[in-house]
């Protein structure tokens, strides 16, 4: 007997197309473009903090995605606004743009130093002045108005539906006193939108685009990371559901009904029964960078997109690495804790200096810090150099945390010279496991590479593409004694990396050399252990993801028990542990 699901293709039916699927399979036909995009159609996104890694993506991957010029702070937005969490925010950011809206009254000041609280991760350390403050929102509205208007397609990627606003009904990205300015139960209320809300406001947002630009065409998506917290009635699981629930039901309102509106899957493709837990870092919360590729090549392959530059390599098998082994340190623990700042000892990295942290935690050694950021965070430089805080973080929840550990430890500073300077340990420019993949293809974009790649081309590539990274370097080594510390040297035990180990080697030195001539120390954990697999194999951590790839570049717990003692016999004075 003949029906409606009769004829239907494998991509309708559940058993064939996700409960027969296999580990990190496609998709197949999840997504079918409303309109053509190409390597030419010029791409602009702003949303939440999935929207980051959204347009970083496009980017490299050779789409016209224009980012904002602005500074360096708004890095994966094309806006320099920072995280814009809620329909409402947008609207909000669009009439005071286009001269209807004022946004006065919500800047924060302190010690003369202006926070803007509607942005606050865009300028994290404020700024100086009133006027500076005006000048640099007035310019963040000019470019996003001459960004709209140039632009092809929005990707607006839709985050939250809880939100804070005051007594003006202007709404904030977070609540006021959590990263900058004062919470005042009397001026600030908590307001959770409801799906009419929503929807009025994401066409509201068209609407105003479509003054600026009637050609525009937008692509709405919804982001897979969970709340952080809520401030509802609910459970944090149960407040995420239903906030996810109500954007993605009026997503799929509008893509059903509005010729210029599509919806792309993202937040299905990282929720997907059997797929979640390969996309989801320790926390349960933080998209890896697994993930994030998993959803944009099906964004590319939808389009049916050729690759953006095709390089012959002169290396075997790609060995770099995401951050899907990278473990999730406590923030307010051994990450970036304020615990021991008083002991004059400083952890500052990736997930290599969490789990230092945390051996020198099983050792009794006294220290703050641990890990900062994930490696794919510190290589896309997710930091600006300051003045005051030596760096600022673009995630302003690490940022806020990273400010007041620093105005504690930055306290015992010591001229240079001095015998008894603070001491900081750090691997920021190393992150071996993504930097050394990223060389290599620098210099064969940027170079005529005939043969071995030379000390040169590696100086031209650290001093270009690390130069935030060695300035940091060199910031600090004013103040404190900077140990620099290379990433485990496991590399001989593994079948990815074990042919490449002169080119660990090769990178670690370089970049040795030049933190050396910074006026920091190099600790070099090759030259300590060597790297032979005989006297590394104890080392070894045994984690196999579900796709079957070893982490080769993490060690084991003994690993970083061995390093904090040889570390703390070596700089601070204390005796060889057993």
């Amino acid at each position: 007997m003949n029906h409606p699901y009769d004829h239907l293709d494998g991509e309708k039916f559940w058993r064939v197309s996700v409960s027969e699927k296999g580990p990190g399979a496609p998709f197949l036909g999840i997504w079918a473009p409303k309109f053509e995009i190409n390597r030419e159609t010029k791409l602009i996104s702003a949303g939440s903090c999935f929207a980051q890694h959204v347009g970083a993506w496009l980017l490299e991957n050779g789409y016209a995605w224009l980012p904002s010029r602005l500074t360096a702070d708004a890095a994966g937005f094309s806006f320099a606004l920072g995280n814009i969490y809620t329909p409402a925010a947008l609207v909000q950011w669009l009439r005071a743009a286009l001269g209807e809206m004022d946004l006065a009254g919500t800047a924060h000041v302190e010690d003369d130093v202006h926070y803007d609280l509607l942005r606050p991760s865009v300028f994290p350390g404020g700024v100086a002045s009133a006027d500076a403050f005006q000048a640099a929102r007035r310019a963040a509205l000019a470019e996003m108005l001459s960004q709209i208007k140039q632009s092809d397609v929005f990707i607006f990627t839709l985050g939250l539906t809880e939100a804070w606003l005051d007594d003006n009904h202007l709404v904030y990205p977070v609540c006021p006193g959590t990263i900058a300015g004062r919470y005042d139960p009397a001026r600030h209320r908590f307001k959770n939108f409801a799906y009419p809300e929503i929807l009025e406001d994401v066409l509201e947002v068209r609407s105003l685009l479509h003054r600026v630009n009637p050609d525009l065409r937008i692509i709405l998506t919804v982001s897979p990371v969970p709340l952080t917290a809520t401030a509802s009635r609910e459970h944090v699981l149960v407040a995420t559901t239903h906030s996810k629930a109500v954007l993605r039901a009026v997503a799929g309102h509008l893509n059903e009904t509005l010729d210029d509106v599509d919806y792309f899957p993202s937040y299905e493709l990282i929720n997907a029964p059997g797929e979640r837990e390969r996309f989801f870092a320790d926390n349960l919360r933080s998209v890896t960078r697994v993930g994030v590729d998993y959803v944009l090549e099906h964004f590319s392959a939808a389009l049916q997109a050729t690759p953006a530059v095709s390089i012959e390599r002169t290396r075997p098998d790609r060995f770099v690495a995401g951050d899907a082994f990278c473990d999730e340190e406590q923030l307010d623990r051994g990450s970036l804790g304020t615990d021991g700042v008083t002991t004059g000892v400083l952890l500052l990295g990736d997930s290599h200096m969490g789990n230092l942290s945390e051996a020198f935690d099983a050792h009794g050694i006294a220290h703050a810090g641990g890990r900062t950021m994930d490696g794919t965070s510190w290589v896309e430089g997710r930091f600006a150099r300051d003045d005051d805080h030596y760096l600022t973080l673009h995630d302003p929840i690490e940022a806020a945390r990273w400010r007041t550990l620093m105005r504690a430890f930055a306290d015992q500073a010591a001229p240079s010279g001095s015998s008894d300077r603070p001491i900081v340990f750090t691997n920021v420019g190393l992150h071996t496991h993504l930097s050394i993949d990223r060389c290599w293809s620098w210099i064969e974009r940027n170079h005529d590479v005939q043969g071995a790649i030379s000390h040169d081309h590696l100086v031209d590539f650290l001093t270009r593409e690390f130069d935030p990274h060695l300035k940091l370097l060199e910031h600090l080594s004013k103040d404190f004694q900077v140990i620099v510390v290379t990433d485990p040297p496991l590399q001989a035990l593994f079948e990815l990396t074990r042919n490449h180990v002169h080119a660990f080697d090769w990178y670690e030195s370089g970049y040795g050399k030049l933190a050396t001539a910074l006026g920091c120390t190099y600790f070099s954990a090759r030259a300590w252990l060597g790297s032979s697999p005989e006297t590394v194999e104890k080392y070894r951590r045994h984690i196999i993801d579900e796709v079957g790839n070893e982490d080769w570049f993490h060690g084991n717990e003994l690993y970083y028990r061995d390093l904090a003692r040889e570390l703390a016999a070596r700089f601070l004075g204390v005796e060889r542990m057993p």
